[in-house]
């Protein structure tokens, strides 16, 4: 799914080129028109509606538009959850998932009253949300939403995470208290969580919370049935006493796929087997088999195989919110997708049988992985790339930053290691004990945008 399938037509344009002149910066609108197949005028209409859209709801973010051609500056506190959340107000079918999740249930006649809508345009909407939660495993009928509940809680997690504000989900969710943090970070073997990590494990938490569990989730307890034996799991058992059975499994799957715990937690989980063992198992073998890795497996590669092999393992479906990911064809990505890569990616993912956003997301995330594991050639100046346990976005800010730094053989970019010495650290964190005078913090989203500063930076040194 990809989130402006949910908008309304025109605000689904005006975010669709929001996104290409978010990834182009400046284009022309000759350009702009080849890109969307919009003519010149119905272009102009949706590019002027963007711009008032963007000055009225004071986003840190200009669009001016003159000599026929649209250019987007970015700020560095611009969400794009802020730019998202504005053209959704007026969506039919996201005002019918907020319903069924503030109420579990809809009335047609009231809802397209409310909605100022006849009941057969409304139903046309349902017919269409439908189509779109086919993916996720999920169906409106009789007015409630179903499917499995465990998937109903990771499609609303992924709705909301990438479709709020992050104050607006702090206003509506909440996050956990301190001590609930520091008991969960000595559990999960956490020095430190980020905020965005909080965030999210506050939103996961409090998503289970809405609806009862259901104790017949037939399709979690059969992947999860060797896992009760698992040390991990029975530590997070006794820690989370006041959940059930099915809200355990449930977090024990964000944990161990969500990127949230440290590279020695998650060594300790796959180290007693199981499902997700064996199929990261299985991955690291075909790579030896293709020849890609030769000696030992990096902890990095490890890691970042077990979080995508998970998500193959435990869900149905995606939320897409931007064009880089899943953009196989992207011109920065094809100086290092070569053929031999891709062919090796689709193996990999071939025997899940996955299809649609999670499939797209993950054949990406998983080159990108492979490409950054790749590249660890010696050079002269070293760049910490400090994302904790993010490790997808190592491959996407490595990418990134090499097209923008010349693909320049003096420059490594690194993942961060506590004991080693770097001449500059890029990072999402406020830690302050980093032993380099240079670190650059990012604030928003990756993108080219917010990473010109550094590249100048690290240009200034190496020149």
């Amino acid at each position: 799914m990809r989130v402006w399938e949910l908008m309304e037509k025109g605000e689904a344009l005006e975010y669709q080129l929001f996104l290409q002149l978010r990834e182009g910066g400046e284009l022309s609108f000759k350009m702009l028109g080849e890109k969307t197949g919009l003519s010149r005028a119905t272009l102009v209409k949706y590019l002027k509606s963007l711009q008032e859209r963007l000055a009225n709801e004071a986003l840190d973010c200009t669009l001016t538009l003159e000599d026929e051609r649209a250019c987007l500056v970015l700020g560095p506190a611009l969400e794009l959850e802020a730019v998202i959340a504005g053209l959704l107000e007026q969506s039919v079918k996201y005002q019918i998932l907020l319903v069924l999740f503030e109420q579990g249930q809809l009335n047609i006649p009231d809802l397209a009253l409310e909605l100022s809508l006849s009941e057969a345009t409304l139903n046309r909407h349902l017919y269409g949300l439908n189509q779109l939660l086919a993916e996720f495993g999920l169906g409106i009928s009789k007015g409630r939403l179903r499917g499995e509940p465990f998937q109903m809680r990771y499609f609303y997690y992924l709705l909301f995470l990438k479709t709020k504000r992050q104050e607006d989900l702090v206003a509506t969710f909440g996050l956990l208290g301190q001590e609930q943090v520091a008991s969960l970070s000595q559990l999960l073997g956490v020095e430190d969580f980020t905020d965005y990590q909080i965030l999210r494990l506050s939103l996961f938490l409090a998503i289970g919370k809405k609806g009862q569990p259901d104790s017949s989730q037939t399709q979690v307890s059969r992947l999860l049935f060797s896992y009760p034996s698992n040390g991990f799991y029975q530590r997070l058992r006794l820690a989370a006493v006041d959940l059930a059975e099915s809200s355990v499994e449930e977090l024990f799957i964000f944990l161990v796929s969500m990127q949230m715990l440290p590279k020695e937690t998650m060594a300790y989980v796959l180290g007693f087997g199981g499902p997700l063992q064996q199929e990261t198992t299985q991955a690291i073998f075909r790579l030896k088999e293709a020849g890609f890795i030769k000696g030992e497996v990096s902890d990095q590669l490890t890691y970042g195989l077990s979080q995508i092999m998970a998500h193959l393992l435990f869900y149905q479906g995606f939320l897409i919110q931007s064009l880089e990911e899943e953009d196989w064809n992207s011109p920065l990505l094809s100086t290092f997708l070569r053929t031999d890569v891709k062919l090796l990616v689709d193996m990999i993912l071939k025997e899940s049988k996955k299809s649609g956003a999670l499939a797209s997301v993950l054949r990406l995330d998983l080159a990108l992985l492979l490409a950054f594991a790749s590249t660890s050639e010696p050079r002269h100046l070293r760049v910490g790339l400090d994302f904790g346990e993010y490790i997808t976005q190592y491959g996407l800010v490595h990418q990134i930053l090499s097209h923008q730094l010349g693909y320049d053989r003096r420059i490594e970019l690194l993942a961060y290691e506590e004991n080693a010495s770097y001449d500059a650290i890029l990072t999402h964190h406020h830690r302050s004990h980093y032993q380099t005078d240079l670190v650059y913090r990012l604030t928003g989203s990756v993108n080219r945008g917010n990473l010109v500063e550094f590249v100048k930076k690290i240009k200034s040194i190496i020149d």
